[in-house]
């Protein structure tokens, strides 16, 4: 008998804090988050070597109410992140646009998206050496909006100017096997799946079947490292044989 009072005072216990929980998320007060928790990645590896200057896109989300009509909000540039890990290493003017801490979120959205327009001339495309730089933002509370969560506040973007490795690679590295960037591109050519950094929303199998055909061709094709002249394949970089 006791145990049974005990597990119905824990339900209730338990009932009531999803309800706190709740009524704080969904309250009446207008509050933005951005839509990926942790970190963008920004690669300009994938694009053509005439293309010098792109945009980075990052999803603010709305909790709260749409409006029919524009309203402001916060973003600012941190210094070194405070609850995400990160220094910011790119320079206004040099690596990215000078960011206005006011932006516009669109009437009738629940969704926005703020821009920040990247230059790649002073970003370095080596494969072997390669190099991140870091931009830490963070949404703040003021004109229209409030900040959502702990979770969302902050957001790591981080840009490269050679074709780092997807998020993804390592958990499905079992049969990708080592990362090199020819290799994601010949994945890209096989199926467009795999065209996203951030996430991979194809299945295992996909992964399998592209990944079996990857290794047929290379091994019957020579592909070489741009750096070292090196054969890719799908263990690593091998010396080329010299046939002569």
């Amino acid at each position: 008998m006791r145990r049974i009072i005990y597990m119905v005072c824990l339900f209730c216990f338990c009932l009531q804090g999803c309800e706190k929980e709740a009524e704080y998320q969904y309250d009446d007060v207008n509050r933005l988050y951005f839509e990926f928790i942790d970190s963008v990645r920004f690669s300009f590896g994938k694009l053509p070597e005439e293309v010098t200057i792109d945009t980075a896109k990052i999803v603010v989300r709305l909790l709260g109410n749409s409006s029919s009509h524009s309203r402001n909000y916060r973003v600012k540039v941190l210094e070194k992140g405070t609850r995400l890990s990160g220094i910011t290493d790119m320079v206004a003017g040099v690596h990215y646009e000078p960011l206005d801490e006011k932006q516009v979120f669109g009437p009738d959205r629940f969704q926005d998206t703020l821009r920040i327009v990247l230059h790649r001339k002073p970003l370095s495309p080596s494969f072997r050496n390669p190099e991140y730089k870091t931009l830490m933002l963070a949404l703040e509370s003021g004109d229209d909006f409030e900040v959502a969560l702990d979770k969302g506040r902050e957001m790591k973007l981080s840009v490269n100017n050679f074709l780092a490795a997807p998020v993804w690679w390592e958990k499905y590295s079992t049969n990708l096997g080592w990362y090199h960037p020819k290799k994601w591109l010949m994945l890209i050519e096989l199926d467009p799946v795999f065209a996203d950094e951030n996430s991979y929303t194809g299945t295992e199998a996909t992964v399998q079947i592209r990944a079996a055909v990857m290794a047929d061709w290379l091994k019957k094709n020579v592909i070489t490292d741009d750096e070292t002249g090196m054969r890719v394949t799908m263990s690593g970089l091998e010396e080329i044989e010299d046939k002569n």
